[in-house]
């Protein structure tokens, strides 16, 4: 597998500072959050929105984190596990809107050239097919924490939440958000743990993915309960035992049904549910990402000057918007030597 994912071959040694971590960059969502708000024209009309904006917080996360290494990952499609649970997971129609919408706009082929753009500046990037890039990203970061690697997560998606610890943090390059375990609590406005969060979402669901939660039962009630247990098998437990030591919302996460979308929600939300599977399978993979990085600053220059995208803000200085990847470059050549 990617040299990232093996801890960056450090053979469980840490040699990585803890002002140096890896980047773990969560292709999809910043693609889609630039097509969504820049609206970013060429000549011709076409929407230039998913390479300029993917460019940019790239960049600007190398700049201004100064890691060892990344790796941008990217979605290969549903997993299959996750359909065959529930057969609606991530089909509601505001994604069906929304992606009827960025295909209007050929997000796409937007997508794919950005590959061929990041492949030009270096930039290592991942996507297995039926796969979920959240999956593998947070298989990346747990086995680079395991070698004794700091790292970060460039993504806005919440999903991620469940992941922070010491060792793992997460940056949002257009909000500059930076959470860690120390501000968790804060920046999340609920008072949970990371661990705590992830049995919330078990229990509440997530909408955006189409995963429904336990019938009445709200944020409230499902805050409440983690605050108070701990966990949801406690929670449970907990109700089982002294019933009407609990009001009738605490007392429906009891009922069959309940339990039953309980146990599929923490199949369905817990990003390390199909760790061993994606193990398993990894000898079989095949990297669907387009061309291996090559550093041809050059060829990325021209493509970028030309008519299509024509980025007079990369160009007016290329040497200045090019430093933060060779320095990158510069660090993977030193440490391979």
């Amino acid at each position: 597998m990617n040299h990232i994912l093996s801890g960056l071959e450090t053979d469980g040694r840490n040699t990585m500072s803890k002002e140096s971590p890896v980047l773990i960059f969560d292709g999809n969502n910043t693609a889609f959050r630039s097509a969504a708000v820049l609206g970013l024209k060429n000549e011709y009309g076409g929407d230039v929105s998913v390479p300029f904006g993917v460019l940019r917080s790239v960049r600007y996360a190398i700049k201004k984190l100064d890691p060892l290494d990344m790796v941008v990952v990217w979605d290969g499609g549903r997993a299959f596990v996750r359909k065959a649970i529930l057969p609606i997971y991530k089909e509601t129609e505001k994604r069906a809107k929304t992606r009827a919408d960025f295909e209007k706009i050929d997000i796409w082929e937007s997508i794919k050239e950005t590959q061929v753009l990041l492949s030009l500046l270096g930039v290592p990037q991942i996507k297995y097919k039926d796969t979920e890039a959240d999956d593998i990203i947070a298989l990346y970061a747990d086995m680079n924490r395991e070698a004794g690697n700091r790292v970060v997560i460039i993504s806005s998606d919440k999903d991620f939440y469940q992941l922070i610890c010491d060792g793992i943090e997460q940056f949002d390059p257009m909000s500059d958000k930076h959470l860690t375990i120390k501000n968790f609590g804060d920046i999340t406005k609920t008072g949970l743990t990371p661990s705590q969060y992830l049995e919330y979402q078990i229990m509440l669901g997530d909408r955006s993915d189409n995963i429904p939660g336990i019938e009445g039962v709200g944020k409230k009630t499902a805050l409440d309960l983690i605050m108070r247990y701990g966990s949801v098998d406690k929670a449970v437990d907990a109700i089982s035992n002294r019933p009407k030591d609990h009001n009738r919302r605490e007392q429906r996460i009891i009922a069959k049904t309940a339990l039953e979308r309980l146990i599929d929600n923490r199949i369905l939300i817990d990003l390390r549910s199909f760790r061993d599977d994606i193990l398993t399978r990894s000898d079989t993979y095949h990297n669907e990402c387009a061309g291996e990085p090559r550093h041809n600053y050059t060829g990325f220059l021209r493509i970028i000057a030309g008519a299509k995208y024509n980025f007079k803000s990369i160009l007016q200085d290329d040497d200045m918007w090019l430093m933060p990847f060779r320095k990158l470059s510069i660090k993977r050549s030193m440490r391979n030597d």
